[in-house]
C-alpha cells in the first residue's frame, strides 16, 4: 500500500559488544533531508571504540559513519538514483562556528553512528547538504575511503607541507597511509613512517614512504636524523593517538617544526617532553573532523586517481555477518574492512 514503511535490515548495537542484525521499520525523512539506500559503509577505530563500549552512546545504536549510496528520496539538486558519499557530521547551521565556516566544530553536532543512527543499515536518512555526489569513475569501495580521507585532507590544511620538506608519519594504519600518500601529492620529500607492524611498513612504502621504522628499534632517532640529513622532520604526523607516541614525536620534529596531533588522545598518561616542546619553538595542531571543502577536494584527488585507496581495503562483509567484519577490523594487520547490504566475496 502507498505510504506503508518498508521493513529493513540495521545491526544494531544493544550494549557493549552486544551486536545482532535486525528488522525495523525504514527510517522517516524530515523536510530538507535525503533517503540514501546504502551500498557500501567502512568500519573504523570509532566505531570498534563504541562496539567495546569505550565510547559510550544511547542504546539501541547503528553504528557506521563511513557512507556511501544512492539517493532513494531526493532533492533537485539530488535526485533519486543518484551515487553520494555523506558527510557524518550533522552540524546545525546557525551557531556561532558554523556561521563562521567551522562547521566541524558545530556546537551541536551529531555523529552518524555515535549519536543517531548510521549507515550499517539498508537506508538512512541525512539532511542533503551532508551529501555529494561520486563521479563514476569511484567504485563503491572507494568510494567509502572518502571520508576518510577528508579528515586527512583537513588535518594537513593546518600543515607547512611544502615541496622538498620532510615529513614523518607515525602510525601507519589507514589514516597514517593516506598521509603519506597525501604527503606525497604535496611534493614532501622524504616521506617516513613509524609503525611496528612489518606488513604496515611494507605497505607505506609501496604507496609512498620513502622508509619506515619500528619504534623500537634503538637505533630510530639516528635513522631519522640521517633520513632528514640531521635536521629532523619539519612535519611529524601523529595518528596513534598514544600519549607515549606525541612525546616521540616532540623529541624527533627538528626546531621550529610542526606536530599534527591528528590521533585523537583518550586515556593514557606519559611524561611529555615540555623543556623540548619549548626550546625547539614547536607548533602543535590538534584538527578535528572536516568541512565541506575538504569532501570536494578529497573526491577530486580520487577521481583524478592521485590515491590509492583499492590497495588499502583488506575485506567487504555483508550485514549478516557484521559481528564477523568488526572483528577482522581489530585485526592488527587490517586495514580497511567494509559492510554491504548483501553478499560480497570475502
Amino acid at each position: 500500500m502507498e505510504g506503508e514503511q518498508l521493513i529493513l535490515k540495521a545491526l544494531v548495537l544493544d550494549g557493549p559488544n552486544q551486536l545482532r542484525l535486525e528488522e525495523r521499520r525504514e527510517p522517516s525523512s524530515k523536510p530538507g533531508e535525503l533517503r540514501v539506500r546504502l551500498r557500501t559503509s567502512g568500519i573504523c577505530g570509532t566505531d570498534l571504540s563504541i562496539l567495546s563500549g569505550k565510547i559510550p552512546v544511547a542504546y539501541p545504536r547503528v553504528m557506521g559513519h563511513e557512507i556511501v549510496g544512492v539517493v532513494e528520496q531526493g532533492t533537485d539538486a539530488l535526485p533519486p538514483g543518484t551515487r553520494v558519499v555523506l558527510d557524518p557530521n550533522i552540524y546545525c547551521g546557525e551557531c556561532r562556528y558554523c556561521l563562521a565556516g567551522r562547521q566541524n566544530i558545530c556546537a551541536s553536532a551529531e555523529l552518524l553512528g555515535r549519536d543517531r543512527d548510521g549507515g550499517l543499515a539498508e537506508v538512512v536518512s541525512v539532511p542533503a547538504r551532508n551529501a555529494y555526489p561520486l563521479p563514476p569513475e569511484v567504485g563503491d569501495e572507494a568510494g567509502a575511503m572518502i571520508q576518510v580521507v577528508t579528515v586527512c585532507v583537513h588535518a594537513q590544511r593546518y600543515a607547512p607541507i611544502f615541496p622538498g620538506m620532510p615529513v614523518l608519519v607515525m602510525g601507519l594504519g589507514v589514516t597514517g597511509i593516506l598521509h603519506v600518500q597525501l604527503s606525497r601529492q604535496r611534493g614532501a620529500s622524504p616521506i617516513l613512517g613509524i609503525t611496528r607492524s612489518a606488513a604496515k611498513r611494507k605497505l607505506a612504502e609501496r604507496l609512498g614512504a620513502d622508509a619506515t621504522f619500528s619504534p623500537s628499534d634503538p637505533g630510530l632517532t639516528d635513522a631519522v636524523d640521517e633520513a632528514t640529513e640531521g635536521e629532523g622532520p619539519a612535519v611529524v604526523i601523529e595518528t596513534a593517538g598514544v600519549p607515549d607516541s606525541l612525546a616521540l614525536a616532540i623529541r624527533l620534529a627538528r626546531p621550529g617544526g610542526h606536530i599534527v596531533a591528528f590521533g585523537t588522545l583518550g586515556d593514557g598518561t606519559a611524561e611529555l617532553p615540555f623543556y623540548s616542546l619549548y626550546h625547539k619553538e614547536l607548533t602543535i595542531s590538534s584538527p578535528r573532523a572536516a568541512l565541506p571543502e575538504d569532501f570536494l577536494t578529497a573526491i577530486r584527488l580520487a577521481h583524478a586517481g592521485r590515491l590509492n585507496l583499492d590497495e588499502m581495503i583488506t575485506a567487504s562483509e555483508p550485514l549478516a555477518t557484521g559481528l564477523r567484519a568488526f572483528e577482522r577490523a581489530a585485526e592488527p594487520t587490517s586495514m580497511k574492512v567494509l559492510i554491504k547490504p548483501t553478499e560480497v566475496p570475502a
